[in-house]
């Protein structure tokens, strides 16, 4: 490691001590210096100036890292800024995440709380020890993620009800489509001005962990139902990359499925058009379509 580097980071970090900044401050400046580390002995020396710039021990800088990397992946499962979440009240901070590694919905509440100052430390000690336990790190991970799909699909669900009417017309509508058999992926149905159905969105709310593999693993589903819509929509929540938003265009032009569009949902809930569809779906089973939600309707057995 060259000394500069290691001087600008004691530069940063006392800079940030001087001007009495929040704990998320010197754990971002000590979070790029530990990515661009290139082994541990490195990461030690980073670590050491840190302390020797900050007068604070390397067990709490650990901690601030630690705490601001756990709210930066709650803030991309959530799609949120990470900024929204943010409290330079280090102790208070610290138990919001764990309350959301425990329960997501109550703990995202919370650190949104804890951001506006409208949450106190004693409070959200009493609900942490409220919430569920979760034993295994594994389980933790397993229902922060479903709770996250849930969280992204309410904001898709609000921003594309919101827009309905700029992307399919005056008097249209965006409802939840009913749940079928075989065809799992959440999902909506748009309504036009004449009461008919003018087109069909599926919800797609990739993990960021899971953008590379998302779309060879979940793409399936919902070109299978799009013959029964004249006109279809792949919609990405706002930790999609652009890559697999770019990938599913090249898809859908390769298998010359111009009856199906892509939209893009942000972080505030702004819907963009990334692809328009054209044309006759290919088959045609839009006259079928009610007769598919009667026979595999969730609530019914296929027969």
């Amino acid at each position: 490691m060259t000394p500069e580097r290691l001087h600008a980071l004691e530069n940063a970090i006392l800079e940030a001590r001087t001007s009495r900044a929040p704990w998320y401050v010197h754990a971002k400046f000590l979070i790029s210096a530990l990515d661009a580390a290139d082994d541990q002995d490195e990461e030690a020396e980073l670590l050491a100036a840190s302390r020797r710039a900050s007068g604070l021990s390397i067990q709490i800088l650990k901690r601030y890292i630690s705490v601001l990397r756990r709210t930066r992946d709650a803030a991309a499962v959530a799609a949120l800024k990470v900024e929204n979440l943010l409290s330079p009240v280090f102790n208070a901070q610290e138990v919001a995440i764990r309350l959301f590694e425990r329960a997501p919905e109550q703990g995202l509440q919370s650190l949104k709380d804890l951001a506006e100052r409208r949450v106190t430390l004693v409070t959200l000690r009493e609900r942490l020890a409220d919430a569920p336990s979760i034993g295994s790190p594994g389980e933790r991970s397993r229902l922060v993620m479903q709770q996250a799909k849930s969280l992204k699909r309410d904001l898709m669900e609000s921003a594309l009800s919101a827009s309905a009417e700029l992307i399919w017309g005056s008097g249209a509508k965006a409802q939840l489509r009913v749940r079928l058999l075989y065809f799992g992926i959440k999902g909506l149905e748009v309504i036009g001005a004449d009461g008919s159905i003018v087109a069909g969105v599926d919800l797609l709310t990739p993990d960021i962990r899971q953008n590379r593999d998302y779309l060879a693993n979940s793409i399936s589903r919902p070109l299978t139902i799009a013959p029964f819509f004249q006109k279809f929509y792949l919609a990405f929540a706002p930790v999609a990359s652009e890559d697999i938003v770019g990938r599913s265009i090249d898809l859908l032009k390769w298998l010359q499925y111009d009856w199906i569009g892509v939209l893009t949902v942000d972080r505030d809930g702004r819907v963009t058009v990334a692809r328009e569809p054209s044309g006759d779906p290919t088959p045609n089973l839009v006259n079928r379509y009610e007769a598919l939600k009667r026979k595999f309707a969730a609530t019914r057995r296929p027969g």
